[in-house]
């Protein structure tokens, strides 16, 4: 686990009822059992639901380490982190 896959994960399990669980091949955090974030630790990236509004400025501060999921939903705020690129 790098370093920015254990913070995230120390972050994620520090809000109240937050829970980890398998989700596929990755690892999901969730509150009351909808998913917030989700860790690929084989792809080295995280995948957060935003609001389109941070979805686009987070993407133009660094379009190489934020992006939009590449389908539908990217189009719906899901955005991904490459976690080798951000601090």
């Amino acid at each position: 686990m790098n370093t920015n896959e254990h913070s995230l994960r120390r972050k994620a399990l520090e809000l109240p009822e937050a829970e980890e669980a398998a989700h596929f091949e990755k690892t999901c955090f969730t509150l009351r059992k909808k998913i917030f974030a989700t860790i690929n630790p084989k792809a080295n990236r995280a995948c957060f639901k935003r609001s389109e509004t941070d979805q686009q400025v987070f993407s133009k501060i660094s379009n190489a380490s934020v992006y939009a999921v590449p389908n539908k939903w990217g189009k719906h705020g899901c955005t991904n982190v490459d976690l080798g690129n951000v601090e």
